[in-house]
C-alpha cells in the first residue's frame, strides 16, 4: 500500500518529508517524466510506431508527421523511446531503415540517465543501464 493519505497512517509519502531517499528519487523521476509529457505534445498525441519488442526491450518512436522519415519530413518533431527491462546494462540494436527515424542522425537525450545512441547503417545501437529507459529527441 502507498503510505499516507489516511488518518491513522504514521507516514505520508504525499509529502517530501514523508518519503525516504528511494521514494523521493522515484517521485522526482516520475515527476520529470510527467513534465516532459505535458510540455511535449507529440508525446501526448503523436503517431506511434513500434520498432522493437522482445522480453527485455521495447523501442518506439512518436512523431507528428504520420511516420514520415527524417529524410521525407525533416522539420517534424520526433521522439525515440527505448526501455531495458533487464537487470543488466544492455546494448540494444534497433532497426530503423523502414521507420520514421530513417535519416535521423542526431539523438538528444531528454533524461540524465546515461543512455547513449549510435547510428550505423539503418540501425541504432542504444546503450542503457539495467531497468532503465531512454527518451531522445530525434533530428536529421
Amino acid at each position: 500500500d502507498f503510505p499516507g493519505g489516511f488518518p491513522k497512517d504514521k507516514k505520508d509519502a504525499f509529502t517530501e518529508a514523508g518519503r525516504g531517499a528511494d521514494q523521493e528519487a522515484m517521485h522526482h523521476w516520475v515527476e520529470s517524466l510527467m513534465q516532459l509529457r505535458a510540455q511535449t505534445p507529440v508525446l501526448q498525441s503523436g503517431q506511434l510506431q513500434v520498432l522493437l519488442a522482445d522480453k527485455d526491450s521495447l523501442a518506439f518512436v512518436r512523431d507528428e508527421d504520420a511516420g514520415k522519415s527524417c529524410a521525407a519530413a525533416p522539420a517534424a518533431v520526433r521522439y525515440f523511446v527505448v526501455a531495458n527491462n533487464s537487470l543488466k546494462p544492455q546494448g540494444i540494436s534497433v532497426p530503423i531503415a523502414s521507420s520514421a527515424l530513417n535519416g535521423c542522425m542526431k539523438y538528444t537525450s531528454t533524461l540524465q540517465d546515461g543512455a547513449t545512441v549510435q547510428v550505423s547503417a539503418g540501425t541504432l545501437l542504444v546503450r542503457l543501464p539495467g531497468e532503465a529507459i531512454g527518451i531522445f529527441r530525434a533530428e536529421p
